[in-house]
């Protein structure tokens, strides 16, 4: 019975491209809360304000509220992983940036705020991308127990990604922390890239039945 229940739970994986899928997930999304620490850091240690801190945070996710649905129209018309991939770059420039400006000591409110407003605008075109290649890479099958796994790693991810950022920071500083974020930001490209995936198909709203789909990301 354990048996079996082992296999419902992780019945997903048994997809080589949503192994892929889900390890770099696991790297990018630990890296990704790491570097959300350490932006709040920086922001607070350069200004003193909470209320500085909390517009970072706004400027990060009103672009995703604001163009959610541009992401999905999207998505709907392009190959979804390369739209992922592009979106990761995006993301892992950003990281660089940071990483940059960080180390050098010539980092800025301002810029942190510029590059925000970026990673939002990357994020409003990833999620609803990632979310439709879940579908490729499983099916329909398998795509509640996937997207559960992919929830499941986004929490972990945010018990574990904030501590590891907090342990960074105050070892090694904010820009170490952006840095191994740009890293993480690689391994995600690098699992996508690895993936075996034909081209989006044109029309989402009439998706295969069949069970052996393509590329997936929550």
């Amino acid at each position: 019975m354990l048996a079996r229940l082992g296999g419902r739970t992780f019945a997903s994986l048994r997809h080589r491209d949503y192994r892929l899928y889900f390890a770099g997930n696991a790297v990018s999304f630990v890296g990704t809360w790491m570097q959300q620490i350490a932006a709040y850091w920086l922001v607070l240690d350069l200004t003193g304000s909470p209320l500085a801190v909390g517009a970072l945070a706004l400027v990060q996710t009103l672009p995703v509220t604001a163009f959610a649905l541009v992401g999905g129209a999207v998505a709907d018309r392009v190959d979804l992983r390369r739209m992922v991939i592009a979106c990761e770059s995006v993301l892992a420039t950003v990281a660089v940036l940071l990483a940059v400006l960080a180390l050098t000591g010539t980092i800025a409110v301002w810029q942190l705020y510029a590059l925000g407003l970026v990673q939002g605008l990357a994020l409003a075109l990833d999620a609803p991308a990632r979310h439709t290649l879940v579908f490729r890479i499983v099916g329909r099958g398998d795509l509640a127990n996937a997207v559960a796994l992919s929830s499941g790693l986004g929490t972990t991810a945010r018990m574990v990604g904030p501590a590891v950022g907090g342990l960074v920071v105050a070892a090694a500083g904010p820009g170490v922390a952006f840095a191994g974020n740009a890293v993480s930001y690689v391994v995600a490209i690098c699992a996508l890239i690895a993936m075996r995936i034909t081209a989006a198909p044109r029309v989402w709203s009439r998706p295969s039945a069949s069970r052996s789909g393509r590329p997936a990301s929550p």
